[in-house]
């Protein structure tokens, strides 16, 4: 008779017998403190390789704040630039002493300078007192009426001065005056009879002793177009109005508006378009004596129109 197994006893499966020498061990068995020089380094915990790297992480970024302060010496101020004459008398910090003498561009109300003293002339003419017939003349009273007449004539011109001057006018005025005077130094209504452009319009063909020779001329020359009044749209005339406005949106934010949020979002919105106007204009006048005169006269930097402005 075969034996007789017991079916679920056999059949099961076992549990292994796991013995507590072959239970898991750490990775690592010893202290930190304890381990070799080798294994500190491969595991990056060696002091003298960390405090050299902290050496080295410190010299880097203090290179780097170096460099950074360099660069942005180089660039200069996106917003202001190098601070010239011109801008000067655009800046309302320096009204007072920039605005000393009565300018044709000085005055309220736009009156120029020469209506001022023709109105002055006409009514001093006008106002003199009648010369007494002969038979009445009295050298005294004549002397006192001149004596009179010339003061008067002279409170109405201070009186006039006062009136059209503009050191009681608002920022409006002042703006208005800013934008007359960029029209006036850098239209190119009077630009072009002093300053060389960069010729980029179309070829036209020049005979000479060797053959046909083909010079580039002017775009107005070549459309045979002529300038009906003073020069207020080109790039020239736009980016110093650009400056103007910045200056005095600058100056007004620094001194007042700390927490003005809309009006450095309109600055920083003068400051990309005058950058966008530079590259147009370098990209067309670049080493031409046009290119040349606005930055000297602005004191532009590079920061105005290189890389990205952020404010």
């Amino acid at each position: 008779m075969p034996p007789r197994y017991d079916l679920f006893t056999k059949l099961r499966r076992s549990k292994p017998q796991i013995s507590n020498t072959l239970k898991r061990q750490p990775f690592h068995s010893s202290q930190i403190s304890g381990a070799s020089t080798v294994a500190q380094k491969r595991r990056g915990n060696d002091p003298y390789a960390l405090a050299q790297a902290r050496a080295r992480k410190a010299a880097n970024l203090s290179r780097r704040e170096v460099l950074t302060i360099e660069r942005s010496k180089a660039l200069g101020d996106p917003i202001r630039g190098i601070e010239t004459p011109f801008t000067r008398t655009l800046d309302p910090n320096h009204r007072d002493e920039a605005r000393d003498d009565t300018q044709a561009s000085d005055l309220n109300n736009f009156v120029k300078s020469d209506e001022l003293q023709s109105t002055l002339v006409n009514s001093q003419r006008l106002s003199e007192p009648v010369p007494a017939p002969e038979y009445d003349r009295d050298p005294q009273k004549e002397q006192r009426r001149t004596a009179e007449h010339k003061q008067h004539d002279q409170n109405a011109h201070t009186a006039l001065q006062k009136i059209l001057g503009l050191e009681k006018g608002s920022s409006k005025d002042w703006m208005r005056n800013n934008i007359q005077r960029c029209i006036e130094e850098f239209g190119r209504h009077n630009t072009d009879k002093r300053l060389k452009s960069r010729y980029t319009g179309g070829l036209t063909a020049k005979q000479s002793e060797t053959g046909t020779e083909h010079v580039k001329e002017d775009e107005s020359t070549v459309r045979g177009e002529q300038r009906a009044g003073p020069d207020t749209g080109s790039p020239e005339v736009q980016v110093a109005i650009l400056t103007s406005r910045i200056m005095t949106l600058a100056h007004s934010l620094n001194k007042f508006g700390k927490h003005d949020k809309m009006n450095k979002r309109n600055l920083r919105l003068l400051v990309h378009r005058r950058q966008k106007l530079l590259n147009y204009l370098r990209s067309r006048e670049r080493g031409s004596e046009r290119w040349s005169n606005l930055v000297q006269m602005l004191g532009l930097t590079e920061g105005t129109w290189k890389g990205e402005i952020s404010l």
